[in-house]
């Protein structure tokens, strides 16, 4: 069993929801300032000529129902940043990117960039956590897949990243947006690993004269009482690379890189 720990006296919470199992949380801003000129005024003044907005970035292990792979389409979230007496907060959080990582015996990694607007810093204020460290011990997973064109369960690494470019839209003299659209297509990328004994490749010039198409379904359960706890159910997915490699001292490796987009969000 894996544990971790979360640092004494810090915490971030999406949606009043306490998020255990993070790892580490970074925060970016820019000020996108400007001296104003006046010619009544000779002291020196500055106007804000465009909306401040921040860009997080955040890693943390997979434990049961994960709360941000629904907010890769067009749902926002609000967020609390706990820190020693301090805390920020923000109204409105936007996912750029999603992506996650699994290898098999191990934890499940999943890494979120955000923009966020609407947000506030306050020096103290009434924090909901405790001071003492939290022991965190991310579930043992166990990876089934449906894929098509392999005739072998034995998944030892899967990895998908869907990345979600946004347009926010401002009304004339506002500084938070009347509404953030998404961009589409979304692009989802995803790479697998098997474990093979036997696999036999398409013909490239097969591949690529008929665009063969293929679908893929993850479920990641609970491995000691089989609970499903995330799914991903890919399809039109197209064959980005392949690889086989062999080696004596172990079995044949397979990998497999695809893409597949979603073109509305209809």
């Amino acid at each position: 069993m894996f544990k971790v720990s979360n640092i004494a006296n810090q915490a971030l919470y999406i949606n009043d929801r306490f998020l255990s199992g993070v790892q580490s949380l970074s925060l970016n801003y820019d000020t996108n300032i400007e001296p104003q000129i006046n010619i009544s005024d000779t002291g020196l003044n500055y106007n804000i000529v465009q909306p401040i907005v921040a860009e997080m970035a955040l890693d943390y292990y997979l434990s049961n129902n994960d709360i941000f792979i629904n907010y890769t389409g067009n749902s926002f979230f609000s967020g609390r940043i706990e820190y020693a007496d301090k805390y920020l907060t923000f109204t409105s959080g936007f996912l750029s990117n999603y992506s996650l990582d699994y290898n098999m015996d191990e934890p499940v990694l999943v890494s979120v960039s955000a923009t966020l607007y609407g947000y506030n810093s306050n020096a103290t204020g009434y924090k909901t956590n405790t001071t003492k460290n939290i022991n965190f011990e991310p579930t043992n997973y166990y990876a089934d897949i449906n894929y098509n064109l392999v005739d072998s369960n034995r998944l030892e690494k899967f990895s998908i990243n869907i990345r979600t470019d946004r347009l926010p839209n401002y009304e004339i003299g506002k500084f938070l947006p009347e509404y953030v659209s998404v961009k589409y297509p979304i692009k989802i990328d995803s790479s697998f690993v098997f474990s093979i004994s036997e696999y036999m490749p398409y013909n490239p010039t097969d591949l690529f004269q008929n665009l063969i198409t293929e679908n893929a379904t993850i479920n990641f359960k609970n491995y000691y009482n089989s609970q499903n706890i995330l799914s991903f159910n890919l399809a039109n997915l197209v064959k980005n690379n392949e690889n086989l490699n062999f080696d004596v001292n172990s079995d044949g490796k397979l990998k497999i890189n695809l893409s597949t987009y979603i073109l509305s969000g209809a």
